[in-house]
């Protein structure tokens, strides 16, 4: 099963938006410079950035965690 997420901000449950950065310019750095594009890629790959899908706020935890719980009446 697949981990979810709430949002703090406007209650949202789900899982979080794609990280930051863009998978056509990931491809371009991977194709044209090759190195820039294996860095490019990590970067994207470790953020821990979470954007609420709804209202684009870095504001998703794991409904598993205490205040997860509390959000999600439980």
């Amino acid at each position: 099963m697949a981990k979810q997420y709430v949002c703090t901000i406007c209650g949202y449950v789900g899982r979080p938006s794609v990280s930051k950065g863009g998978r056509i310019l990931e491809v371009i750095l991977w194709l044209a410079l090759g190195l820039p594009g294996l860095v490019y890629t990590v970067w994207r790959a470790t953020r821990t950035y979470r954007p609420c899908p709804k209202c684009n706020e870095a504001s998703m935890i794991s409904t598993n965690s205490t205040v997860g719980r509390k959000l999600m009446g439980l």
